[in-house]
């Protein structure tokens, strides 16, 4: 049996060819990949391997796109820090979903599974990934050499100011992300957080004072205060309606 990783951090490419041998100690797992175009040349110029435990978010982008590009004939093991992808997962038919750390037990039966026909596949497992959310709790930042983390709880809203997405504390201070507003948008809790329009994502506890606004809109006061009139935009009025009262979008 062989098993191909593809993960981009090193010491968690280490430690699932750790798991892998443990495991499998018959098994030939060659090194590891850590990008979408490492992996593809791989897939290319090799026998497909028995099983491919694929991280998500690779350096040169979404492991998705390497199953894009790559016919593959292999059970795919998904294995990510991050939840929100386990739909993408479901619709690119992944043999399971496991969520980092991983837990050499799950490893064990998710390899078990993979050496059952393709249509034998647990989907319900998935789907249960799907409607079990669990949204991240923070953000990792840079701030010049240093790195540090953010709790979301200390976020009032994000916002696009010069082209820099920026989320501001309750504090009052503003932190520069390198995510995007749509990457965020998939990070966040959609209880506690809404797109208003295509410059902000404010949080439910932020919301201040709001307002009946020309074409239908609505103007919103947040606290802390931003400089500039916050607008939700006329299309997404009635659903941010809706949002406020806890109702589902339609």
């Amino acid at each position: 049996m062989t098993i191909y990783i593809v993960e981009d951090a090193p010491r968690a490419a280490r430690r699932l060819q750790r798991l892998v041998q443990e495991i499998r100690p018959q098994a030939q797992v060659p090194p590891p990949a850590s990008s979408i175009a490492e992996a593809r040349a791989y897939l290319e110029n090799h026998p497909h391997p028995e099983a491919i435990l694929l991280d998500i978010e690779l350096a040169d982008g979404h492991s998705f796109e390497l199953l894009d590009q790559v016919a593959l004939r292999s059970p795919v093991i998904f294995c990510t820090a991050f939840d929100q992808y386990a739909l993408e997962a479901f619709r690119y038919h992944g043999l399971d979903y496991l969520l980092k750390p991983i837990k050499k037990e799950e490893l064990a039966a998710a390899l078990d599974r993979a050496r059952a026909p393709l249509d034998t596949i647990d989907y319900q497992r998935l789907a249960q990934a799907v409607h079990q959310p669990r949204y991240q709790e923070r953000l990792l930042v840079k701030l010049g050499q240093r790195y540090r983390t953010l709790e979301i709880k200390q976020i009032a809203y994000f916002f696009t100011q010069d082209k820099v997405v920026y989320a501001r504390l309750y504090e009052g201070k503003d932190v520069p992300l390198d995510q995007s507003l749509e990457h965020l948008q998939n990070l966040l809790d959609p209880r506690q957080f809404y797109r208003i329009n295509r410059q902000m994502i404010v949080q439910l506890q932020a919301l201040d004072n709001m307002y009946a606004w020309s074409r239908a809109r609505l103007k919103l006061e947040l606290k802390p205060p931003f400089e500039e009139h916050v607008i939700v935009a006329t299309d997404r009025a009635a659903d941010f309606k809706r949002w406020l009262e806890g109702r589902p979008s339609v």
